[in-house]
């Protein structure tokens, strides 16, 4: 397999199969980022399927380093609430309206937004919520395919949100609608 040096960053989110990076492995559910700049290679099984974001400029790093992806080396972070973005890329794919970049820029932010979550930072389950309603607010929300993408119960959801927020999640999305 060739090497290759890309000219811009590349976040590759495994939707089935395996990708075999040069460094590690990238099952489903996972995200790579291929880094601007620097030799990569990999090599993918049959039934492979996956979606990428190509970006570049000043403000890449830092948007990158506060989702915790490091940018100074090849990486793989796992996306939490997988069900929840691959439903979400699918439909950003298939989007073709006039403003198909800003649906494109907002999957990319919520899928930012995911992988920040699963890195065990600071957000919390109502956080990543909170974070998934802001990004998709525009989108068809169903609460409780949100509250699984977390691992909680729709009910269960509603009272933490609730105690954080001081209004459920429902009562959220009307307001920031």
């Amino acid at each position: 397999v060739p090497k290759r040096i890309r000219d811009v960053y590349l976040l590759h989110i495994v939707i089935s199969g395996v990708c075999h990076f040069s460094a590690f492995e990238v099952p489903e559910g996972n995200a790579f980022l291929i880094c601007k700049g620097q030799e990569n290679s990999f090599t993918i099984d049959p039934g492979y399927v996956h979606y990428w974001f190509g970006f570049d400029g000043k403000s890449a790093p830092s948007i990158l380093a506060a989702a915790g992806i490091p940018t100074a080396r090849h990486s793989r972070s796992q996306v939490r609430g997988f069900p929840f973005a691959k439903a979400l890329l699918a439909q950003a794919h298939g989007y073709r309206g006039t403003d198909a970049a800003a649906v494109a820029a907002s999957a990319f932010h919520s899928i930012l937004a995911l992988i920040a979550a699963a890195t065990g930072g600071p957000k919390s389950d109502v956080e990543t919520v909170r974070d998934m309603i802001d990004c998709n607010y525009h989108r068809h929300l169903v609460m409780e395919e949100l509250a699984t993408d977390v691992h909680l119960s729709e009910k269960h959801l509603c009272r933490k949100f609730s105690a954080a927020y001081g209004m459920p999640p429902q009562k959220y999305l009307l307001k920031v609608r």
